[in-house]
């Protein structure tokens, strides 16, 4: 939609609704400031916008009806009452603690997202609003990145060999989630029929958006982001296929002339030495715990960890058993499946899992450009699971929720027009 149509659905909204939208849009902004968290909780915007998150979770839970029913919903209530049980027997296990109330509203906090942007999104029009604001929104972190490669980077890291850009944010991953979130919308808008921007130039967004993202990913160096980004170009090339042959054709050429270009000196310089402890593990030279640049190895001590605590805080999960806080079910596993094995046991992971089946049950009563921004977004989301911790990112899953949300639309609203 134009900016003038954007601005009208945005005064269509109610309140609590404009306010995430206003949540989205800032975000950035918000992140960059992560370091007043030091400082004092109330003079923290991360934390301010934390609380105001969680409020209007709340109140929309209270006070705004879900529009209709989905199998989703049943899924998203199994796992978030042994996730809800699993925090409180955190925070009454060690008598309130600072780390663990801290952990507690982080985690329920992005959880909580989803019933915000289920009373939000209404029809397919809505999801495309929240989508336009997150491209919106990332203005300023392209912003960011072109000052770091131009100018002077605002702050790196050295990880395997290589310098890692991580401008005003806490991690890398921040760059990271805007990127391959901003590819994956650039590709369903470019995908989208009945759109007000022509094919033409909706083009030249797409190929100045993966020209950008090329160029960043060589300063970024972060091998599960370069992962996702090839694999939502893949999934792109399938879609295309699926729309005309002629347009998969020439897709596939101008982006084979542009690696006959780029593509070695990017894999010499870029890609291999990121693969290269792994290259080494599969080739007998390294031990296989030092695979996922020695993930293994942790996820094998995590799991004897959990492996050996009672029957109960491995079908519940750690906080049932456990005599002393670990931060394997935080930050510590890199791994989300494992951090919601050990947080939730056997049966939250299994609920969990359940819920992202019913969410990719639900891509066939969709349009093309739908299904592919579904499939991207699971994607996304498992592949993000495999070394890092997706679910506990607000700016990820403030859009997540959105396109979960889409899939419990009903089959006439999914088929229609936006």
């Amino acid at each position: 939609m134009r900016f003038k149509d954007w601005k009208n659905w945005y005064r269509s909204l109610h309140w609590p609704f404009k306010v995430f939208i206003w949540l989205i849009l800032t975000r950035p902004l918000v992140d960059g400031f992560y370091f007043l968290k030091e400082v004092s909780p109330l003079a923290s915007p991360l934390y301010i916008t934390g609380v105001i998150s969680f409020l209007l979770s709340l109140f929309c839970i209270l006070n705004f009806k879900k529009h209709f029913f989905n199998p989703i919903d049943i899924a998203y209530k199994f796992y978030m009452t042994a996730l809800v049980v699993a925090l409180i027997m955190l925070i009454t296990r060690f008598n309130f603690e600072m780390i663990t109330l801290e952990v507690t509203f982080k985690t329920l906090n992005a959880a909580l997202l989803f019933f915000i942007a289920r009373r939000l999104i209404r029809n397919l029009k809505d999801v495309d609003g929240v989508l336009q604001t997150f491209l919106y929104s990332s203005i300023l972190v392209a912003g960011l990145i072109l000052v770091e490669i131009w100018i002077k980077p605002f702050k790196t890291i050295s990880s395997r060999g290589l310098e890692r850009l991580e401008g005003a944010f806490a991690d890398v991953l921040n760059y990271s989630i805007y990127l391959v979130m901003t590819v994956l919308i650039a590709c369903f808008f470019y995908l989208r029929k009945n759109i007000a921007f022509s094919k033409t130039r909706r083009q030249y967004l797409l190929l100045i958006i993966l020209v950008f993202s090329v160029v960043a990913l060589t300063r970024i160096n972060h091998v599960a982001t370069l992962a996702i980004f090839l694999g939502l170009l893949a999934l792109f090339m399938l879609f295309i296929f699926r729309t005309g042959v002629l347009q998969a054709t020439l897709f596939i050429s101008v982006s084979f002339l542009v690696l006959q270009f780029f593509a070695s000196d990017i894999i010499e310089s870029n890609v291999l030495p990121l693969l290269k402890t792994d290259l080494e593990v599969y080739s007998g030279e390294r031990e296989r715990s030092q695979a996922f640049h020695g993930r293994v190895g942790r996820w094998e001590l995590l799991w004897e960890k959990f492996s050996s605590e009672p029957l109960i805080g491995q079908i519940l999960g750690m906080p049932y058993s456990m005599t002393a806080y670990s931060s394997q079910i935080t930050g510590g596993s890199h791994n989300d499946f494992l951090r919601i094995l050990f947080l939730t046991g056997f049966v939250g992971l299994i609920f969990y899992l359940f819920l992202l089946f019913q969410i990719f049950l639900q891509i066939n009563k969709f349009n093309t450009a739908y299904q592919f921004l579904l499939l991207g977004a699971l994607s996304i989301m498992l592949l993000y699971s495999i070394s890092t911790l997706p679910t506990m990112y607000m700016p990820l899953m403030n859009i997540i929720s959105v396109i979960y949300a889409m899939a419990c639309l009903p089959e006439h609203v999914a088929k229609s027009s936006s």
